[in-house]
C-alpha cells in the first residue's frame, strides 16, 4: 500500500494480487464487489484521491492456512492531503486491521478493512476543504 499511495494508483497492486472477482468491505462503510478494475476505480475516487502517504508500523500478522486468510493489524500514519494537492493533514497511530481471503491460486478474493471511521483526527482530515475549495 505504501507504493500504491505513492504512485497514485492501485492498478499495479490489483494486477499482481487480486483474483478476477474481488469483494471489499471496509469501515466507513465502503463495500462492493467486482473486477479488480472496479476496485481500482473505487479506490481512485476515494482513498486514492485523498491520501499521498500510507505508512504502517508494528504489524501483527495472523495466518489461517485452512481458511486461506491473513489478518494484519498495525498502527497507521497517513497524510490526507488530496493526494498532494492540499495542505498536509497527518493522522498518526491510527489502529487498522486488514483481513485478506485468498483463492487456491493465492489471489485475494475478499479484502476486509476495519478502523474507527469516527476517529476525530480522521474525520477532521477527511472533512478539511481541498485546495480547490480554499
Amino acid at each position: 500500500m505504501t507504493e500504491t499511495m505513492a504512485s497514485g494508483s492501485m492498478a499495479k497492486m490489483a494486477k499482481k494480487y487480486f483474483a478476477p472477482t474481488i469483494e471489499w468491505d471496509w469501515s466507513g462503510p465502503q463495500t462492493g464487489s467486482g473486477s479488480p478494475d472496479d476496485l481500482v476505480k473505487e479506490f481512485a475516487a476515494t482513498w486514492g484521491s485523498m491520501v499521498s502517504v500510507f505508512h504502517p508500523s508494528d504489524p501483527f500478522v495472523v495466518l489461517d492456512s485452512v481458511a486461506k486468510k491473513v489478518a494484519i493489524a498495525f498502527s497507521l500514519v497517513i497524510n490526507v492531503d488530496g493526494a498532494g494537492k492540499a495542505p498536509a493533514c497527518l493522522i498518526t497511530n491510527n489502529p487498522i486491521l486488514f483481513t485478506f481471503t485468498f483463492d487456491d491460486k493465492g489471489k485475494v478474493t475478499k479484502w476486509d478493512g476495519l478502523w474507527d471511521p469516527n476517529d476525530p483526527s480522521l474525520v477532521g482530515c477527511v472533512t478539511k476543504p481541498s485546495s480547490a475549495e480554499l
